[in-house]
């Protein structure tokens, strides 16, 4: 039987992506926690949608990469 665990080179990379992914929406609501009182509200409106577009492709990229596909018999 063959390893049907094992993830392609696509699948390992997206798992990396999603994490730098979730990594840059915790920076955002960081720098929203921080300098909130500072930010005009373009600003904060800004880092609101930043930090939820990479939660968001951080999700998606995660799913993507946990997925089991079958293997190409080429």
């Amino acid at each position: 039987m063959s390893n049907h665990n094992e993830k392609h080179f696509l699948q390992k990379l997206s798992s990396l992506i999603a994490i730098l992914s979730f990594l840059s929406a915790i920076g955002c609501i960081g720098v929203l926690a921080l300098y909130s009182d500072e930010l005009t509200k373009v600003y904060l409106a800004s880092f609101a949608s930043s930090a939820f577009f990479f939660f968001s492709v951080g999700i998606v990229l995660k799913v993507i990469s946990g997925t089991d596909l079958p293997k190409r018999n080429a």
